[in-house]
């Protein structure tokens, strides 16, 4: 398995997620060359997977969701050597913290379940200051930040269906894009485009 692909902001490297040592979720951080050349292997983490990478703005370091089995998810951070491995989450075994996003203020967006469903917080680089933004009886979930740093998209199924949200980055105005183009209109944001649109993957399409 090699997946959850992350492109470095200087857009000739990118990191990605592989169980090509560890089978299965206990996959580990690898780095390619955009041109598919140049494979290196960042974490060796028997019994852990590391899944959901995302890259600081001046692409010395990872962020990512990792998973151990029985356990609680966590957000942790890493160099791009592999060094200076952290936990910027410490919650409860079975609440996960998880899809953590680097935004390009350097404060990092994650989805987490320590208020019973999950919802969306931000916080500093070095874990401080977490903040929730989302406050439904709902799941939202995979924030992604836009170029602007003034906005994140994400999912969720408040409205009974997985759908598309965005939100200024303090959680204000928050609305639903995909009621926009239709009453049962699903999906959920991939990316955002650097001129300010979002790709929503939805009815297997992009």
């Amino acid at each position: 398995m090699d997946g959850y692909p992350a492109w470095f902001p200087d857009g000739k490297t990118i990191a990605f997620s592989s169980d090509r040592v560890h089978d299965g979720w206990l996959a580990d951080f690898w780095l390619i060359d955009a041109d598919g050349s140049n494979l290196r292997q960042v974490t060796d983490s028997p019994g852990v997977g590391d899944l959901s990478p995302s890259v600081s703005p001046d692409g010395k370091s990872i962020v990512f969701e990792t998973f151990v089995p029985e356990e609680a998810r966590q957000v942790v951070r890493v160099d791009v050597d592999g060094r200076n491995r952290r936990q910027l989450t410490d919650t409860k075994e079975g609440i996960g913290n998880m899809q953590p996003d680097w935004g390009p203020d350097g404060r990092i967006a994650f989805a987490s379940e320590r208020d019973g469903n999950s919802e969306i917080y931000v916080m500093d680089a070095d874990g401080r200051n977490q903040t929730r933004l989302t406050r439904k009886l709902a799941h939202d979930r995979d924030p992604v930040w836009s170029p602007d740093r003034k906005k994140i998209a994400f999912w969720s199924d408040r409205k009974g269906i997985l759908q598309t949200w965005v939100m200024d980055a303090d959680g204000r105005n928050q609305r639903n894009l995909s009621a926009k183009i239709g009453p049962d209109w699903g999906g959920w944001p991939t990316d955002w485009t650097h001129d300010g649109r979002i790709l929503i993957a939805t009815k297997g399409e992009v």
